[in-house]
């Protein structure tokens, strides 16, 4: 009792309103395509078996890191500015919720930007990015140049070089304003703080530096929708587990500055201060990490727990150490970005769930119930289902609900037709009969009674349950067909045959190319669509990556 009485007085009531009018935007969220550099190992440092293993997220199949991201990731924009269904239309404005890069390395960069550039150029949709872990730190957790340029660099040639917090700060901002471009961008306004940036080009992740973007949509000259980007990537005052100083593993989770000094407005500070000039009807804050992931050690991914206990405890204990002491939390600043003339709403990814979690309520200031942000994760575009998203009005029987004003639907990367779902996982298992004698993976391949003992405790996927929700026809594989099915997925670099010692870059470089050949040699006998195909293909590595092993199709 004593607890919540604390926590309790470190807020103050507060009057959230209803807005006037209707949700006037459709906005497009993608996140974590991690387009990795074709010049790295498959084995190195942090980046390695050895990391993999442990925390399971450190490499991924050759076939997405090599091949598949860049597409799924033109096909997620796609779906979303072509999403025609009905009297739908496609999105008015996309937001990359960051890890757009594997590294940070200056390659990934500018590939991803270039690929969202081309989009909204074609398209005239305007798209806004904004930072994640990976996007400055080797495999999303490595601070040491020295070995960020490693990894990047296999021949040892300085060519791709591993980017700064402030370099790609830089490029993200160039390229956010870049959209002033866009002829269907005339009633958005970008700005940011790109002057402290390059006022303070020396200072990193941990000592301050943020890049904060601010995104408004007009009518009739008034601000309906405000739209804060946030760089959650921003340990300047965070707690020590944040940082893991002694061990320099940043990324497991994000902070946002919040405490002001002389000389320095922290990030909190900074929209704080456009939040009191303004109060729109709708107010978005948008970030790489979810809001429970901002400083606290948490125990539940978005989604996993109608109630979640760990940040309700924090939100106790923070109140706690906030009251005898007069300072304030990260958690409790927040509630000054909240508006109060209408809702707040939470945009995140990071979590690379498998599917994406249901929304929940974030409440800030404490304990207080009535000041808090209404959340979506979106969990990865790229891993295990593809997807992005459209959040949008709400209307009952044809989105999710977020609020009562505002909805969601999950875009998949494909609608799987029969020839896609029947014919790709027969092409794989015919491509690893035939190939099963190439001598790059002979070390790979084993006896299908040492398979059998291999996969005993791997989970079982049901793949036309997963894409279609129903199906008229079902057969299970024989543990042959599922055999060479695997055998396919190893020389075509989808599943986790990577981690053995013997898969070398040699592999992976071999593995792409018979990807490659596979793939056009499945459309031109099929005459399937090449987006289908990657996507299916996309999907079927992430499930791999996920310990999931085919085992159900409509044969």
């Amino acid at each position: 009792m004593l607890l919540l009485i604390c926590s309790l007085l470190s807020g103050c009531a507060f009057e959230q309103r209803e807005p006037e009018a209707q949700f006037p935007l459709k906005i497009g969220l993608l996140a974590d395509s991690q387009i990795t550099s074709q010049n790295g190992f498959s084995d190195f440092h942090y980046r390695s078996k050895t990391a993999d293993c442990l925390v399971d997220v450190s490499i991924r199949p050759p076939a997405l890191e090599r091949y598949l991201a860049e597409e799924m990731l033109q096909i997620a924009l796609d779906k979303l500015t072509e999403d025609s269904k009905g009297d739908r239309k496609g999105v008015d404005v996309i937001l990359y919720l960051g890890d757009a890069a594997n590294s940070g390395g200056t390659d990934e960069i500018e590939t991803v930007l270039k690929i969202l550039d081309e989009h909204r150029q074609q398209t005239g949709v305007p798209i806004f990015i904004l930072i994640g872990n990976h996007d400055y730190l080797g495999a999303g957790n490595i601070v040491s140049p020295g070995i960020r340029f490693a990894m990047l660099n296999r021949n040892g040639q300085p060519d791709n070089p591993a980017l700064t917090k402030y370099e790609v700060l830089k490029k993200f901002s160039e390229f956010n304003h870049d959209n002033d471009r866009i002829p269907a961008n005339r009633r958005f306004r970008y700005f940011d703080n790109l002057m402290f940036v390059e006022q303070n080009k020396d200072l990193d992740h941990d000592t301050g530096l943020y890049l904060g973007g601010i995104l408004t949509y007009a009518e009739a000259g008034k601000d309906r929708v405000e739209i804060f980007l946030l760089d959650s990537s921003d340990y300047k005052d965070a707690p020590n587990w944040s940082e893991v100083a002694s061990m320099g593993f940043y990324g497991v989770i994000g902070s946002i500055s919040f405490k002001d000094e002389a000389g320095f407005v922290s990030q909190a500070g900074y929209f704080k201060e456009f939040a009191r000039s303004s109060s729109p009807p709708f107010r978005f804050l948008a970030s790489h990490y979810p809001k429970d992931h901002l400083d606290r050690i948490t125990f539940a991914k978005p989604g996993q727990v109608p109630f979640n206990i760990t940040n309700h405890l924090w939100d106790v204990t923070e109140g706690v150490l906030s009251a005898p002491t007069f300072s304030k939390t990260l958690n409790q600043n927040l509630k000054q970005l909240l508006t109060h003339q209408g809702g707040n709403y939470w945009l995140s990814a990071h979590t690379h769930v498998k599917k994406m979690p249901r929304p929940e309520r974030f409440v800030v200031g404490g304990l207080m119930r009535d000041a808090y942000f209404d959340a979506l994760n979106i969990g990865s575009t790229t891993d295990y289902r593809a997807h992005g998203a459209i959040v949008e009005r709400y209307q009952p029987g044809r989105n999710n609900r977020l609020d009562k004003f505002i909805g969601f639907r999950e875009i998949p990367l494909f609608d799987c037709g029969p020839i896609t779902l029947t014919g790709i996982p027969k092409a794989i298992r015919d491509y690893g009969r035939q190939h099963a004698d190439d001598k790059t993976f002979q070390p790979l391949v084993p006896t299908l009674d040492e398979w059998v003992e291999e996969i005993q405790n791997t989970d079982l996927l049901d793949i036309p349950a997963l894409l279609l929700g129903t199906f008229k026809q079902e057969s299970y594989l024989s543990k042959e067909d599922q055999y060479w099915v695997d055998v396919g997925a190893t020389i075509l670099g989808l599943n986790k045959k990577y981690r053995k010692n013997s898969w070398t870059d040699t592999q992976s470089e071999v593995s792409e190319e018979n990807l490659r050949n596979f793939i056009n040699e499945f459309i031109s006998r099929t005459g399937s669509g090449r987006d289908d195909i990657i996507s299916y293909l996309g999907f079927l590595a992430g499930a791999y990556e996920n310990g999931l092993l085919p085992a159900k199709w409509q044969f």
